[in-house]
């Protein structure tokens, strides 16, 4: 007997999904991969929301205060995904992030080639191998 629930009549929780994400949208998909909240602080900032406060002035106060933080989960220019390789300011394909500037999609006669580094994984451009090929397009 009782209200066993745990969010507040009206409270909307979802969960959002594309199946696609990945191949749609890869930097969205790996800050969200890099997101990390803690519940006792999620449960602070939403108790901040109140008639003064809204949920906009909550979410700016918590983004300006933890700048370092989140800093880290945004995906950096030179971090490319599969697919594609790093660049540099010319556009030519760099196997080193040093050189590079950001990232730009494989040309064909190439394939994309994980690089890690101290930074973290990327991908570089690589001149595949003779007698090599994909059967489709884009393909790395």
């Amino acid at each position: 007997a009782g209200n066993k629930r745990t969010a507040a009549t009206g409270s909307y929780i979802g969960k959002l999904v594309n199946r696609r994400l990945r191949e749609q949208a890869i930097s969205v998909l790996t800050f969200l991969q890099n997101l990390q909240l803690e519940l006792m602080e999620m449960q602070e900032y939403l108790a901040m929301k109140d008639d003064s406060n809204s949920w906009e002035d909550v979410a700016c106060q918590w983004i300006k205060m933890n700048r370092r933080r989140w800093e880290t989960w945004v995906p950096k220019d030179t971090t490319c995904f599969p697919g594609f390789g790093l660049v540099d300011v010319a556009g030519k394909s760099v196997t080193s992030r040093s050189d590079a500037v950001g990232c730009a999609l494989c040309t064909p006669g190439t394939s994309s080639s994980v690089l890690l580094d101290d930074i973290g994984r990327t991908y570089a451009c690589k001149t595949c191998e003779p007698g090599s090929y994909q059967e489709l397009s884009g393909e790395t």
